[in-house]
């Protein structure tokens, strides 16, 4: 069973899958492009999905406020109790059920705007299959904790533990760089 779930909508996919698939590095995601088999009944599956969660992130803009199956989600997520975690994409004000929850806040990394999705959002792809390819284990938010004997950690410790993970691939562009803190500081 999957830790996380990604409620988001499915004209986001090429700004949440390289986030989903970094996640994916430290700690089992919930992703229904490739989380749920042919001839599966898809709506059983997620439910049961967000059922066995123990955070479901809900990934906010103006195409999620769109979307009557994000709503659906995090309508049940919030109903069976389980941690929600909006994520802000875009300046979409977040509707009355969500307000409740803190929200983090992605909207350095995961513009609407033309070059972002020209270009930031296929670099990010291709830096995590390059990570990906390379076999490399990062280091988990949990075992950081354990690590550092503390309860919190914070993204810049995240992103250091995983800058060192990376050794020789560490990321030099700013750019992934800047993909690494917004995705430490969304997970955390």
């Amino acid at each position: 069973m999957a830790r996380y779930f990604a409620c988001y909508s499915h004209d986001d996919e090429m700004i949440v899958k390289p986030l989903i698939d970094w996640w994916r590095l430290v700690s089992p995601v919930f992703f229904d492009q490739d989380c749920i088999e042919p001839g599966e009944e898809w709506e059983e599956r997620l439910h049961s999905a967000i059922r066995g969660a123990e955070k479901i992130f809900v990934f906010w803009c103006t195409h999620a406020q769109k979307s009557r199956w994000v709503k659906r989600e995090y309508v049940l997520a919030i109903k069976l109790d389980r941690t929600v975690v909006p994520i802000l994409m875009d300046g979409t004000k977040l509707p009355r059920p969500l307000r409740a929850y803190q929200y983090r806040d992605a909207r350095g990394i995961s513009r609407h705007d033309e070059r972002y999705q020209a270009v930031r959002a296929p670099a990010n792809i291709a830096f995590v299959q390059s990570v990906k390819s390379a076999s490399v284990k990062l280091t988990t938010p949990d075992s950081l904790r354990e690590r550092l004997g503390c309860e919190q950690v914070t993204a810049d410790q995240l992103v250091a533990a995983w800058n060192t993970d990376l050794g020789a691939r560490a990321p030099a562009a700013e750019e992934e760089q800047d993909f690494l803190r917004g995705a430490a500081t969304i997970i955390l």
